[in-house]
C-alpha cells in the first residue's frame, strides 16, 4: 500500500488509501480539549471534530471565492456604466452637431433638397404651363376617353351588323320567341290532358256555393255515386244513433230486393283533417255500432290527411279513401261506395257462399290497381303543370326585362359625346 506523506521532515499525519493516519499527534487547543474531555468517546469526539472541522474550512473557502466574484463583476459593472455614460455623452453631442436646427449639417442639407425638389415639382405640375406634365397627362386622357366612347358606341350599336350586341339581340329575340312557342304548345297538350269529365266539373261547381262543407260534399258525390244503384243516403250527422253518439255523418241503405230480411246498410264518416290508421278505424268501428250498420267508410279530404298512401284501402268492413276537395275526382269513392255495398249484402244475405267472394275481391283489386296508377299520373300531371306554370312566369319575367334594357342601352348609345 502507498503512503503519502503530508509533511516530508516530521511526519506526524499521513494518507493510507482512504484512511487518515496521525503518529504522536497533540492537540493544545482549549476549545478542543473541552469538547473531547466532556464527550463519553474520545476517539469518537476526536473524528467529529476533524470531520466538522474540514466541512466548514471547504465551505469557508466557497464562500471566500464566492466574495471574490462578487466584487470582480461589481468591478466590472461600474466599469461598464461609465463606459456607457460616455459613449451616450458622445453620441449626444455628435447628434447636437448633425441636427441641430441652426447649425446642423443634416438640417442643412435637408432644407437645400426640399427647396429643389419643390421647385422641380412646382415646374412640372404647373397647371397654366403647356409643357408641365398635367397638361400633357390631360391631353393623353382626353384622347383616350374620345377613343373609348367611339369604340363602345360602336360596339353597343343594335344596328351595327358586326356590332356584338347586335347579334345577341337577334339570337334572343330567336330563342324568346322559339322558347315561347314551344312552351304554348306544352301548355295546350297539358290542357288538354287535364280536363276534367263532365261529372267532376259538375261537382266542383258545387264549391262554389256558399255554406257548403266538406260533409255536404261528400254527400252529393255519395249520392250521385248510390242513386242509379237504388241506394238511398241520408245525412245523420246532426242526429243521435242507437248508442246515443252523433258518430257516422251518412247512411247509406241499399236496395232491399237483393237481401230478403234485414235491410243492409253502410256508414260514411267526413274527416276535413289528418288522423292517425289507429284513431281512425276505432272511429269507424264506433260509427258501425252507431248506426247499426255492415261496412263503414272514412272520407278524407286530401291525401296528405289520410294515413293510407293508397286512396282507397279497406280493413276487414272498414275502408279509408281519399276525396280530394280540390280536384273532386269520385272514382275512388265509387270504388268504395260498391265495396261497402257487396260488403252489406254478404254480411245480410241468408246464404253469403251464393255470392262469388273471389270474383269480387279480384276486381276491387284491379280497380284500386287502376286508381294507383290514375293518381301517379295525376301527380305526375300536376308537378308538369306547375313546372310548366313556373317556366312561363319566368318567360314572362325575361321578356319584360329584355325590352326596357334594349331600350336604356339604345338611349345610352345614342348620346353624342361633349
Amino acid at each position: 500500500m502507498t503512503l503519502v506523506e503530508l509533511d516530508p521532515t516530521k511526519a506526524t499525519a499521513r494518507i493510507a488509501g482512504d484512511e487518515l493516519l496521525l503518529d504522536g499527534f497533540s492537540e493544545r487547543d482549549p476549545e478542543v480539549l473541552a469538547f473531547v474531555r466532556e464527550a463519553d468517546d474520545a476517539v469518537l469526539a476526536v473524528h467529529r471534530c476533524l470531520e466538522m472541522g474540514a466541512r466548514v474550512l471547504r465551505l469557508a473557502g466557497a464562500t471566500l471565492d464566492t466574495q471574490l466574484v462578487e466584487h470582480r463583476f461589481a468591478e466590472m459593472t461600474a466599469s461598464l456604466e461609465r463606459s456607457v455614460d460616455e459613449l451616450a455623452s458622445r453620441v449626444d453631442e455628435s447628434a447636437r452637431e448633425l441636427l441641430d436646427e441652426e447649425n446642423g449639417e443634416f438640417s442643412g442639407a435637408l432644407k437645400s433638397w426640399l427647396t429643389d425638389v419643390q421647385t422641380l415639382l412646382g415646374a412640372t405640375f404647373d397647371e397654366t404651363s403647356k409643357r408641365s406634365a398635367i397638361a400633357k397627362l390631360e391631353t393623353v386622357l382626353e384622347k383616350a376617353r374620345a377613343d373609348q366612347v367611339t369604340s363602345v358606341r360602336r360596339l353597343l350599336d343594335p344596328d351595327n351588323d358586326e356590332s356584338p350586341l347586335a347579334r345577341w339581340r337577334t339570337d334572343i329575340v330567336r330563342e324568346v320567341r322559339e322558347r315561347g312557342e314551344a312552351i304554348e304548345t306544352v301548355l295546350e297538350e297539358l290542357t288538354t290532358k287535364l280536363k276534367l269529365d263532365d261529372q267532376r266539373v259538375d261537382l266542383m261547381s258545387l264549391t262554389a256555393v256558399k255554406g257548403f262543407d266538406y260533409e255536404d260534399l261528400v254527400h252529393e258525390v255519395v249520392q250521385r255515386i248510390v242513386t242509379p244503384l237504388q241506394d238511398v243516403p241520408s245525412q245523420v250527422g246532426n242526429e243521435a244513433g242507437s248508442t246515443g253518439a252523433k258518430v257516422g255523418d251518412i247512411v247509406v241503405d241499399v236496395d232491399p230486393t237483393l237481401v230478403r230480411g234485414r235491410r243492409p246498410r253502410y256508414v260514411v264518416e267526413c274527416k276535413d283533417r289528418a288522423l292517425s290508421l289507429k284513431k281512425a278505424l276505432d272511429e269507424l268501428d264506433v260509427a258501425i255500432a252507431n248506426r247499426d250498420a255492415d261496412a263503414g267508410i272514412m272520407v278524407f279530404a286530401s291525401a296528405d290527411a289520410c294515413p293510407s298512401p293508397e286512396v282507397f284501402q279497406w280493413f276487414d268492413r272498414r275502408a279509408i279513401v281519399v276525396l280530394d276537395k280540390e280536384s273532386l275526382d269520385p272514382h275512388a269513392l265509387r270504388l268504395a261506395c260498391l265495396w261497402a255495398r257487396w260488403l252489406a249484402c254478404r254480411e245480410a244475405a241468408h246464404d253469403p257462399e251464393t255470392i262469388d267472394t273471389a270474383r269480387v275481391a279480384a276486381l276491387v283489386d284491379e280497380a284500386r290497381r287502376s286508381l294507383r296508377t290514375a293518381a301517379a299520373i295525376r301527380g305526375s300531371h300536376t308537378r308538369a303543370r306547375k313546372a310548366v306554370d313556373e317556366a312561363g312566369r319566368h318567360l314572362d319575367a325575361l321578356v319584360a326585362e329584355i325590352e326596357p334594357t334594349l331600350d336604356e342601352l339604345a338611349a345610352f348609345v345614342a348620346v353624342e359625346s361633349d
